[in-house]
């Protein structure tokens, strides 16, 4: 990277940030505001609605898939937080701390309904719910083909003890 598409944007965050000698923009979204290491433009005309990671923050997608029931998933947005640490104690009111992305279809057969994909952060925790908390008994997850054995998030999600 020469940094032709990013150094536009880190020269604009404030405070100032180092050169980068790589770095990521991807569409903005609040579970990819890695404290220290992600940021957003204080103007938002330069890469509107977009979101700068430094090089030492890397983004991989996962797809969710499968949701069973799978009624309970119909027409439904994934929700997902950064967690500070594993035993963060996340409220589901805080709207703004969540990224929202709606269904995606990837076959219009039926052996894949409801499936969403999400960018995250590797090395971090994330809280992933649907609706106020699907209470579901399958989820099928795979990362992009990008992935690497170095790779990883914890993907904590919502535990009813009510079936």
């Amino acid at each position: 990277m020469d940094g032709s598409l990013t150094e536009p944007m880190r020269a604009a965050i404030s405070p100032a940030i180092p050169v980068q000698t790589n770095a990521v923009i991807s569409p903005y979204r609040p579970s990819l505001m890695v404290p220290g290491h992600c940021y957003t433009t204080p103007t938002g005309d330069l890469w509107d609605n977009s979101v700068y990671c430094d090089s030492t923050i890397t983004l991989r997608g996962i797809l969710f898939t499968n949701g069973i029931p799978s009624i309970d998933f119909n027409a439904i947005d994934i929700r997902v937080n950064l967690m500070a640490n594993a035993a963060e104690n996340v409220s589901l009111e805080a709207e703004s701390n969540f990224s929202e992305e709606p269904m995606i279809i990837i076959k219009k057969s039926m052996d894949i309904k409801n499936s969403w994909a999400m960018p995250f952060a590797t090395g971090l925790y994330y809280n992933v719910h649907w609706k106020w908390g699907i209470d579901f008994t399958h989820m099928a997850i795979a990362p992009s083909r990008l992935w690497d054995t170095n790779d990883g998030v914890v993907l904590r999600f919502n535990y009813s003890d009510h079936r």
